[in-house]
């Protein structure tokens, strides 16, 4: 009798997540378990909230989702573009930068 009344299986099964609560830090990391996850500079010292599932982070700040890394069990995940502008260039600087730069300054450098 209630045969007729069941809804069909979902089509993916569910994924077991863990929430947690973590603080970013100066650096623009997050800590979520064993390891560091960035997200934009503009959540440097707020309070976030962080599900984990068995292969990802999810970052979230009043519900709005942040950030997502691929989850690892130990380490720092760090995307670049989560840096402030200034911070950017020099992560953007070559060793051929470099050198021209010490050519421009003189023999000393």
């Amino acid at each position: 009798m209630e045969k007729d009344k069941l809804a069909p299986l979902p089509a993916r099964p569910f994924v077991l997540a863990a929430w947690s609560r973590c603080k970013v830090g100066p650096d623009i990391h997050a800590k979520v378990g064993k390891s560091l996850y960035s997200v934009p500079w503009k959540h440097i010292g707020q309070t976030l909230d962080a599900r984990s599932t068995a292969t990802m982070v999810q970052l979230f700040s009043g519900g709005d989702l942040v950030k997502s890394h691929v989850r690892v069990p130990r380490g720092k995940q760090t995307d670049l573009g989560d840096y402030p502008p200034e911070k950017i260039a020099f992560h953007m600087r070559t060793p051929s930068w470099y050198r021209t730069r010490a050519a421009e300054i003189g023999p000393a450098c």
